[in-house]
């Protein structure tokens, strides 16, 4: 959500779609606001440095490539904590997957590992991957 409820076009659901996604909702809604700030956006403009190499490539992952993050949520976590980061499942979060292709609603996914439907201006948490 960058200030208007609309469909960005952006319904990918599988492994590589979210990647997809992201760049079709920045630059959507990049049109109606350049200086507005969405999740989307900051998983696009998200980089991560470790010993002097900047990672950047980050997006928003698609709604099934959230459910692979949530089928293998402990070992994930367990790599996060053992190099610094701060696990998952702490939230609602964002998917970068939409409704429907004339939806203002996108998907999330709750801590349990089922998913929801909410129109984007509601505010949940954002998380950032890089690879699947």
């Amino acid at each position: 959500y960058n200030g208007t409820l609309k469909v960005t076009g952006a319904a990918g659901d599988g492994v590589g779609s979210g990647i997809i996604n992201t760049a079709i909702i920045v630059a959507s809604q990049m049109a109606d606001n350049t200086s507005g700030n969405f999740a989307a956006k900051a998983c696009a403009n998200y980089s991560y440095k470790v010993n002097g190499v900047t990672y950047g490539g980050w997006y928003l992952p698609s709604q099934y490539e959230w459910l692979l993050i949530y089928k293998n949520i402990s070992i994930i976590n367990n790599q996060l904590i053992a190099n610094g980061g701060t696990a998952l499942g702490i939230g609602i979060h964002w998917t970068s997957t939409e409704y429907s292709l004339d939806s203002n609603q996108a998907y999330v996914i709750f801590d349990s590992g089922a998913t929801g439907i909410f129109t984007k201006d509601n505010t949940f948490y954002v998380r950032a991957v890089r690879a699947f």
